[in-house]
């Protein structure tokens, strides 16, 4: 997971550092040979450049499934996929594992109660972000 990459190299460089403060956690151990518990990772696409896939989508991945669905209509362009079965995620199997979509449906629910928008942030705090952003091209 990408949050996973600044706790990674702040351990690998053995810096202090909070570890509560952030989402991710280091890999380091993973990278080391070690087993570590699985993360589920939070996946989100706003850009649509393949016109036979959804834009505008948000999901999870598992090492054992991939499932996304619209970002705002949980109804609509679903998709599953078995990863150990189907790594190329040819087959969407969706309609043939409704408990399956039920139970990641409800984790990201659940892990989009807890996140933090744009909307959470100090108005000023909001402009000095925005700011920063600009340079990077105009907003969605």
């Amino acid at each position: 997971r990408s949050v996973d990459i600044m706790p990674t190299i702040v351990e690998l460089l053995s810096l202090s550092f909070d570890n509560t403060k952030v989402e991710g956690k280091s890999v380091l151990p993973l990278i080391q040979g070690s087993q570590i518990p699985e993360s589920i990772a939070f996946i989100e696409n706003a850009v649509r450049r393949n016109p036979t896939r959804p834009g505008h989508s948000i999901g999870l991945r598992t090492s054992k499934w991939k499932y996304y669905r619209s970002l705002n209509e949980p109804k609509k362009d679903v998709s599953l996929y078995d990863l150990k079965n189907d790594p190329n995620e040819i087959n969407n199997i969706h309609e043939s594992h409704p408990d399956v979509v039920k139970n990641l449906e409800k984790i990201l629910c659940d892990m989009r109660k807890n996140a933090i928008t744009l909307d959470d942030v100090d108005p000023e705090e909001k402009s000095k972000i925005e700011n920063l952003l600009k340079p990077f091209g105009p907003s969605v």
